[in-house]
């Protein structure tokens, strides 16, 4: 080993517990050595060490191609050791961006080759990452099983470490099962060693930890004290990863108890934070905080904004989670010609970058026919929530078949069986074959003697996004031994592209659904179901050209109810609502016209906008409206309410119209509403421009 680059590295892992900025140079500094003198070990384990100080940091794109790199590396040099190591850190990598699934697969891998070779030294923080897996997936017994073990295992090597690593995640266990004594010894004891030994990586998420659970046990004061301690020792060491969460945690706490300055301030360091270390899981909670702070001021346009923000990122990772399986899957598949890891390639690009569904499936079918031989191919979605199996794609020897289902408990459904249990299928005899999967062939020979071709090789893998099935994809041929060892290897690529592309799809068009609703949602008023002030002026707005080029006559009420306050203050605001809701019920009875608008303007304020009406239409409308209201027996909790209502209106004839503006006709409505307030309350002025 290069005593150099050894030395880089070794100063680098223990500046990392007090200087994290300077650590990360000198990792940066190893990998650069090690290049320029062309040393595959010394290369290896910068790289590994440099991925394990950014995966601290926030998951970033170049830890993944570092990490892979490291691992090819070993792979060609046979270091079982240093390997181990690498796909520890991959897997806490994927740990750290939320694919648990991804996660597992590689502690595991990690396992075997400790166990195969006998290498305990990277044991315990394999078992320490398993069980923070089991512990995420909420297998709370076997999450604590496992931190035993790893605790067991570190205490016998002196890894001091690891170790508060454990007590750490030990209380965090504890704290999630609603033992809070147990948790907050353990988190105690963590952070005793941690000040001990100056890990300072450690202790900040365990003091955070502690202030979860002090709120959870009610000492407010000391929840928040434990979250500002944290950033305060975040502040000094310079770890911007560590420092998101306490903000995070103070920002909901304010959330809670209305202090918006308070929770912007917060809100405002963890976003920056988050842009900085490309966080984006912690970024996924400010944006859905920032939904909940809009929605609880009823601004429906900025909660609308903010999750429209949240799908769009959630989609990013979910696309970002699937192309590091894709990254895993050519790790793996080497043997690969360069030729065609570089068609896939092309072809994996197209299939992601379309989000229209039909687009989508097409340029599957016409791709993966330039690289292997099929009769038969199909992609299905699945609906996890009524067990169905669509297919959205079925073509066969170059016809698209109609669109049929099948559902997920169907014994005789290969596609089912292949979902369910959550395996591919590869048969390359099927009627040889097919009792492994299917109880009885009639159906399929059935299928096949109305005129269609018997599969002798056939294809299924499921197609899974951060671990959940959400459709399947198959190939099939009429030829016996159809596929090659590279045509499975083809098949298993495209459909880790077919996952994305399929889910890409889907999240569109959820979220142009989603959208849909939130639109009709930010121009509606929440608790009377009417069109709220925005969208009531921008109705007028699209409606003022209209009457202008047609010399139509407009007029606009401004309603109040008469003494709403006391209503309130005597009865109460849920029976202030109620009688919201009635008027509400009384003015859309007597204003029906399809191009006329009512809205609530805020408040105990209503407006109608009514075209084509002249003054005294006007007026009559007013006054319908306002004896509707006096004359209803408004009842709540057994008790009568006392509403009424004053109105104001104005009308602007067709030879005024195009000189005035919106401004003016609410000004001269305002102006007689004041007038009717005037005149003891409880009628209808109006304010006829000439």
């Amino acid at each position: 080993m290069d005593n150099e680059i050894v030395e880089l590295i070794e100063n680098s892992k223990e500046l990392f517990f007090t200087n994290i900025d300077l650590s990360h140079k000198m990792s940066e500094r190893a990998i650069s050595l090690a290049r320029l003198k062309h040393l595959d070990i010394e290369l290896a384990e910068a790289l590994i060490s440099y991925a394990q100080i950014l995966s601290e940091q926030g998951t970033t794109t170049e830890v993944l191609e570092k990490i892979f790199e490291a691992i090819e590396i070993l792979k060609k040099t046979r270091d079982e050791n240093r390997l181990v190591k690498a796909y520890s850190t991959v897997a806490s990598l994927y740990l750290r961006s939320g694919d648990l699934d991804g996660a597992l697969k590689f502690y595991r891998k990690s396992q075997d080759y400790s166990n195969i070779s006998n290498l305990t030294e990277e044991l315990p923080g394999i078992l320490l990452g398993i069980g923070t897996v089991l512990h995420y997936k909420e297998s709370f017994d076997d999450a604590i099983e496992y931190y035993v073990k790893a605790y067991d295992s570190a205490s016998s090597q002196g890894a001091i470490e690891i170790g508060v690593k454990i007590l750490n995640n030990l209380g965090c266990v504890y704290n999630s099962i609603g033992k809070l004594n147990k948790a907050e010894e353990y988190l105690y004891k963590c952070i005793d060693i941690c000040k001990e030994f100056n890990y300072f990586n450690i202790m900040v998420p365990a003091i955070d930890e502690l202030g979860v659970l002090y709120l959870k046990k009610g000492r407010e004061q000391d929840a928040v004290n434990m979250w500002k301690e944290a950033i305060n020792i975040d502040l000094k060491r310079g770890d911007r990863y560590t420092y998101i969460a306490p903000h995070i945690n103070l920002a909901n706490y304010y959330f809670d108890k209305k202090d918006w300055a308070t929770v912007n301030h917060y809100l405002e360091v963890a976003t920056n934070l988050c842009m900085e270390v490309n966080s984006k899981i912690d970024l996924l909670e400010i944006l859905k905080l920032n939904t909940r702070i809009c929605e609880s001021r009823e601004d429906y346009k900025g909660a609308l904004d903010y999750y429209k923000k949240f799908v769009k990122l959630e989609s990013e990772i979910q696309k970002q989670d699937s192309v590091r399986e894709l990254k895993e899957l050519e790790l793996e598949t080497l043997e690969f010609s360069r030729d065609r890891i570089l068609a896939l390639s092309r072809i994996g690009r197209r299939i992601t970058e379309s989000l229209d569904l039909n687009i989508m499936l097409t340029t599957i079918y016409t791709n993966i026919s330039k690289l292997m031989e099929f009769s038969v191919l199909g992609i299905a979605r699945f609906h996890a929530d009524t067990g169905q199996i669509s297919y959205e794609m079925f073509v066969e020897n170059g016809k698209k078949v109609d669109s049929f289902f099948t559902s997920i408990n169907d014994e005789n459904s290969i596609a089912a069986w292949c979902i369910r249990n959550d395996r591919n299928v590869y048969i390359s005899d099927f009627e040889n074959e097919f009792q492994n999967y299917i109880v009885s062939i009639n159906k399929i020979k059935n299928y096949c003697n109305s005129g269609n071709h018997f599969p002798s090789s056939v294809m299924y893998k499921p197609l899974k996004i951060k671990g959940e099935v959400i459709g399947l994809i198959t190939v099939q041929s009429q030829n016996k031994n159809a596929y090659s060892s590279d045509d499975v290897n083809t098949f298993e690529v495209l459909s880790s592209y077919a996952a994305i592309g399929l889910n890409n799809a889907l999240q569109s068009e959820m979220i142009i659904e989603q959208n849909r609703q939130l639109s009709i949602l930010a121009t509606i008023d929440s608790l009377t179901g009417l069109k709220n002030r925005r969208d009531f002026f921008n109705n007028i707005n699209n409606v003022w050209g209209w009457a202008v080029r047609n010399k139509i006559e407009l007029t606009l009420m401004i309603m109040d109810l008469d003494f709403f306050k006391k209503i309130n203050d005597t009865y109460g605001h849920p029976a202030g609502d109620y009688c919201l809701i009635e008027v509400s019920k009384t003015i859309t009875e007597v204003v029906k016209r399809e191009n006329d608008i009512v809205a609530r303007l805020g408040g105990e304020e209503f407006g109608v906008f009514l075209s084509d009406c002249d003054i005294n239409s006007g007026y009559i409308i007013a006054e319908k409206i306002r004896k509707e209201i006096e004359n209803k027996e408004f009842i709540y909790e057994n008790k009568r309410l006392p509403v009424t209502t004053s109105i104001g209106i104005s009308t602007l004839s067709p030879w005024l119209i195009k000189e005035s503006t919106i401004d003016d006709l609410m000004s001269q409505a305002d102006n007689a509403l004041y007038k009717a307030k005037e005149n003891g309350r409880n009628c209808s002025v109006s304010y006829h421009a000439t």
